[in-house]
């Protein structure tokens, strides 16, 4: 009985000198992490306003291609589709029958096929964005025109696939 209590003490003050030194490790990488980010902050805030500026400077126009941009959409799609419907226009957004389509035939990603009908909806108000079947105006973006060449006069058109028409109803 005498060698378990002369133990129990020794074997506590290990697990406590364990636990101190755990705690002036967390503590040691809480001042590391804290100095890191306040060097860092600064040149982080100078960078965000730099870029800040930077888009300050530019016009509405460019800020849109930037956006357009950024989802690989045609630039002078973007700037057609505006000047060709009417501010009380409803419109539809006609994609290639699939992704693979898109990928293999015209080079467009899937990120331009998720993108481009949000981007439409803003690009475009306070026109609307309905289904086919209820729009005035397509926006075919190497879409397959086959079964609304007979029903569109085509307003727009580039070498890139891509068309604006007015449906005739």
């Amino acid at each position: 009985m005498g060698d378990h209590t002369a133990e129990a003490p020794a074997a506590r003050d290990r697990a406590t000198g364990r636990k101190g030194w755990r705690a002036v490790a967390a503590l040691l990488l809480a001042v590391v992490a804290a100095s890191s980010l306040l060097i860092r902050l600064p040149a982080a805030f100078r960078g965000m306003d730099d870029q800040a500026k930077k888009n300050a400077g530019t016009d509405a126009p460019h800020r849109i291609l930037a956006a357009a941009d950024s989802l690989d959409i045609d630039n002078d799609f973007v700037t057609a589709a505006p000047s060709v419907l009417p501010p009380d226009a409803s419109y539809a957004v006609l994609l290639p029958p699939s992704p693979e389509v898109a990928a293999s035939s015209y080079g467009i990603g899937q990120i331009t096929l998720d993108g481009l009908p949000g981007f439409l909806q803003y690009l475009l108000l306070p026109r609307r964005q309905v289904p086919p079947d209820q729009a005035q105006y397509v926006l075919c973006y190497a879409c397959d025109t086959d079964p609304w060449d007979h029903r569109t006069s085509w307003l727009w058109k580039n070498d890139h696939a891509v068309a604006i028409g007015k449906v005739n109803r």
